[in-house]
């Protein structure tokens, strides 16, 4: 048997499961791609990408985004509030042009 209760959300897009501890009955989230937990939800917790946008991972298993509307990547996910305002480093480290 299992020592987690069974899931009550999956994020399938970005492999987050929302878990619930027995021992204490504190909420947690659990990334199946990753191997990640974290108590707090992660920020893609329940929104989808914007039209034209896909979340990807690059060969170390850390997730970008790619805007196909502009043809352009970046560490930061559109869902934030901040969003990608400025420039960032290509994923995996080409530089972009």
């Amino acid at each position: 048997a299992s020592s987690f209760l069974p899931s009550t959300a999956l994020l399938s897009m970005s492999g987050w499961e929302r878990r619930v501890d027995p021992n204490t009955g504190r909420e947690f989230w659990l990334n199946h791609a990753t191997k990640e937990t974290s108590w707090n939800p992660p920020p893609s917790a329940g929104r989808q990408l914007p039209d034209g946008w896909e979340e990807k991972r690059d060969a170390q298993g850390r997730v970008f985004f790619i805007d196909h509307n502009t043809r352009k990547t970046t560490w930061v996910d559109p869902r934030r509030s901040d969003g990608p305002t400025k420039a960032s480093p290509t994923p995996g480290g080409g530089g972009g042009g």
